[in-house]
């Protein structure tokens, strides 16, 4: 996966050039707006700490944590398994 993130100035051809290289490599692109971090971990990264918050607790192992969340969803590994 690829975000691509244009500047403000940045010219439509530069996008379009650089989605067809990262395309031909085998890439997914998203064109997305700049701000800080990327999109998957600014999503990633709170599922990761609230696995950490779940273990720091006591109220389950990393691997009671990938169990539960693998066997409730279509993800292959859960958040420990997935910060590794």
């Amino acid at each position: 996966v690829v975000e691509l993130t244009p500047g403000l100035e940045t010219d439509e051809s530069t996008i379009e050039a650089t989605k067809s290289v990262c395309e031909r490599m085998g890439k997914v692109v998203g064109t997305v707006k700049d701000s800080p971090g990327f999109i998957s971990n600014r999503v990633l990264m709170p599922y990761i700490n609230e696995a950490i918050n779940t273990f720091s607790e006591g109220v389950a192992t990393p691997e009671e944590i990938d169990m539960a969340i693998v066997g409730s969803s279509t993800k292959k590994m859960g958040p420990p398994g997935t910060a590794e």
